[in-house]
């Protein structure tokens, strides 16, 4: 609407954007932290899944902090295995109750994701077995080349992934979490073990380090308690 306004008066159709006087409503914000799995509850979740026909999907979830409709929105030439990197090129939302995929919601959400060796694996491991129920499946199989699919090769809808998360991690006796938070538990793992915000914001794909620092305000505190205690550490080791 302000830009539409601001296109009028440089029309000479207004004099001036009466939208520059609306005042917006402060926005409580939201603690991501809240309702988080704790590294140990990542771990717990990756190994009780090591089973699960979707194991390398859950362990990459957990690993890299994807958006739910990102890893919806993944195929295989986005998966560098040699590399170790995943390119972000579209995502897989939910309109009207139907998956559709679209670009990125923002520029920075396109991005590479790095790999750990462990996801890696996992990813070949996936890719394995995806190729052996191709196989199987002929000329069922629904050809796509997406990463997340069923045994006949068609794309997951989002709503399906969430519902299979929720119940997986209720099987592994974690607390209730949905996938959304998953990604969170990722972030806040990464910064309690020490990486900057900066690398955060990047691998999630914020749109600047202040909506990272932001939404995990909560945990920050506690970074800096830690931090100054291994700085007079080294002080108190001379």
């Amino acid at each position: 609407m302000h830009k539409a306004l601001d296109a009028a008066v440089r029309k000479g159709l207004l004099t001036r954007n009466p939208a520059d006087l609306a005042e917006f409503p402060k926005v409580p914000r939201i603690d991501a932290t809240a309702a988080v799995w704790t590294p140990e509850g990542l771990a717990e979740f990756v190994m009780g899944t090591s089973d699960d026909r979707l194991a390398g999907v859950w362990r990459m979830a957990s690993m890299t902090g994807l958006r739910r409709s990102e890893l919806c929105g993944l195929t295989w030439p986005d998966v560098d295995l040699e590399t170790g990197i995943i390119s972000v090129r579209r995502a897989a939302v939910v309109v009207d109750g139907r998956r559709h995929v679209k670009s990125p919601k923002t520029s920075a959400s396109r991005r590479a994701v790095e790999l750990d060796s462990g996801t890696a694996q996992a990813l070949r491991e996936w890719r394995t077995r995806q190729l052996q129920e191709r196989l199987r499946a002929g000329e069922a199989w629904q050809y796509g080349d997406w990463v997340v699919t069923d045994e006949l090769g068609a794309p997951f809808h989002p709503d399906w992934l969430s519902t299979l998360f929720t119940r997986r991690g209720e099987e592994a006796g974690l607390p209730r979490i949905t996938i959304r938070q998953l990604r969170h538990s990722h972030a806040t793992a990464l910064l309690r073990a020490g990486a900057h915000p900066k690398v955060v914001q990047e691998r999630l794909g914020h749109s600047s380090i202040r909506v990272t620092l932001d939404v995990y305000s909560a945990v920050l505190p506690n970074m800096q308690r830690e931090a100054v205690e291994r700085l007079a550490r080294t002080f108190d080791a001379r």
